[in-house]
């Protein structure tokens, strides 16, 4: 045997392919996966850690309900986000029905209408009476 031969485990170079000549489940390649995220507009960008709408503010308007005692600025982000997606998505729904009617500008009786006709804003209905257009 020689020096070489004699190395520690620790020296000898990393094998590079194994020795059937197969490759390792690690190098195969993943199938890629054509599967579209699905979500409720076209147009709807993932988080990205920043708001549009002022943090501060929506602290505030937590807070003025006197069942909150405290709210996190996890919390406050989170209602942020989903405040800035609902929004987004109610304004895509009003311009559907402004382009039904061939015009490319937002209207309040387009969002009337998207709350009238869409069983998701239904909510809006009653209460806020926004369907009177």
């Amino acid at each position: 045997m020689t020096s070489a031969d004699k190395q520690p485990l620790g020296d000898l170079p990393a094998a590079t392919t194994p020795i059937n000549g197969t490759k390792s489940s690690s190098e195969k390649k993943k199938p890629k996966s054509h599967n579209k995220e699905v979500t409720p507009t076209s147009v709807t960008q993932p988080p990205t850690g920043q708001a549009s709408l002022p943090l501060a503010r929506v602290k505030r308007i937590i807070k003025l309900d006197e069942d909150v005692r405290a709210c996190s600025n996890s919390a406050a982000f989170a209602v942020t986000v989903a405040t800035e997606m609902f929004i987004q998505y109610m304004c895509e729904q009003g311009l559907h029905m402004s382009r039904s009617d061939r015009r490319k500008t937002l209207h309040y009786k387009d969002l009337a209408n998207a709350v009238h006709k869409l069983d998701e804003l239904e909510f809006l209905s009653g209460k806020y009476n926004i369907c009177n257009v």
